[in-house]
């Protein structure tokens, strides 16, 4: 019922395979290789011998299912990172073209910070001028020699009150 014969794995590891087949009739029910190192197989009665066969068989086929699950999640979540990462760049994007936007505005703000400074310095230095009355640092100031017109009729105009007392 069990045939066992002895195959050589032309791979890295370059180990030695025990290949174990049971059959019925022509019939194959199960094949598993196994690490020859693992164990004696000629010691093994056929019951243990079948033990370890469906063991191996069960272990190298959930084996390949959850490698081939874990290949679907990690390849799933691989294409969750890319998005991410697109998403990232696109905000990335947005971001620095704000900052553009915000350094614009800051450099407007700063000049303008710096024009009103310039203003509040000039004026301080005139008030203070005029508070010391030197008035010849003010070439704006005009001098009034002359009353106007109108003036002129008002200071000629005598005022009297009558009644009272």
């Amino acid at each position: 019922m069990f045939k066992k014969s002895y195959n050589y794995f032309n791979s890295e590891q370059g180990r030695r395979v025990v290949q174990i087949e049971a059959k019925s009739g022509n019939l194959q029910i199960i094949t598993a290789d196994f690490d020859e190192s693992l164990c004696d197989w000629d010691s093994l009665s056929e019951k243990e011998l079948i033990d370890k066969a469906l063991e191996w068989q069960y272990r190298t086929y959930m084996q390949g299912k959850f490698v081939n699950e874990a290949v679907e999640i990690t390849e799933a979540k691989a294409k969750e990172v890319a998005e991410l990462a697109d998403k990232l760049k696109d905000t990335v994007k947005e971001s620095e073209a704000e900052l553009k936007k915000l350094k614009e505005r800051s450099e407007l703000s700063q000049s303008s910070i710096v024009e009103m400074t310039e203003m509040v310095y000039d004026h301080e230095a005139r008030i203070a001028a005029l508070e010391s009355g030197d008035e010849e640092d003010e070439p704006t100031e005009e001098k009034v020699d002359e009353p106007i017109e109108e003036d002129k009729e008002h200071i000629d105009t005598e005022v009297t009150i009558e009644g009272g007392e």
